[in-house]
């Protein structure tokens, strides 16, 4: 993999390797949906991408309630808003805004994220 440097915050999902999300065994679920486990795809301070699950009826301009787990005990509950949705050989991806960044489980992700980015500098090193 090679390395980047973090130039422009709106692009930072770039950057966030895939393989540092999958150490934190990062998954969420979105109650509408029922309780399976959503991959998540890549993630920023403004919000996430997943992989749409078979079945799940997704829209752009929808809004949902999810919990983003960091693992299979710590969540944090976010309101996401559907941005784009793109469908590639079978494979749907949503892209999501948080819709609500002003209380403190937003607070969370985002220290989660900054954590994140912490973590790949020293990967990097």
């Amino acid at each position: 993999m090679t390395v980047k440097t973090v130039l422009n915050k709106n692009e930072e999902r770039e950057f966030i390797r895939k393989d540092i999300l999958d150490s934190f065994q990062i998954f969420m679920t979105i109650p509408y949906f029922g309780s399976q486990k959503i991959s998540i795809m890549d993630m920023s301070m403004k919000g996430l991408s997943f992989r749409a699950e078979p079945g799940m009826k997704i829209k752009e301009g929808a809004k949902f309630d999810c919990y983003l787990y960091l693992n299979t005990s710590i969540r944090i509950p976010l309101q996401l808003s559907i941005i784009h949705k793109i469908d590639d050989c079978g494979i749907s991806r949503a892209g999501c805004e948080i819709s609500d960044t002003g209380n403190s489980a937003y607070r969370a992700y985002s220290a989660f994220i900054d954590l994140m980015h912490t973590l790949e500098k020293i990967k990097d090193r």
